[in-house]
């Protein structure tokens, strides 16, 4: 177990043990009070952007989505 310190600025440094947890820069942590003595800091899982956009894109609703496939092939090739 790793023992840090407080800095003047009430930062507590990480780089001790973020090896063995996988902490990165930016990465979030909900902080949960326990007792006087005891913080838990708990990582929030972040989703990858990328697979955020795809699942979730931002330029479509519901209305549109139900388009006439056989309307739009017609549209765009002219039978």
């Amino acid at each position: 177990m790793a023992i840090v310190e407080v800095d003047e600025e009430y930062k507590i440094p990480l780089k001790q043990v973020s090896v063995s947890f996988n902490i990165k820069p930016a990465d979030r942590f909900l902080v949960r009070v326990e007792t006087r003595e005891k913080i838990v800091l708990e990582k929030i899982k972040q989703k990858d952007s990328l697979i955020e956009i795809i699942e979730n894109p931002g330029h479509t609703d519901r209305r549109g989505a139900a388009l006439d496939l056989k309307e739009l092939e017609e549209e765009l090739w002219g039978r």
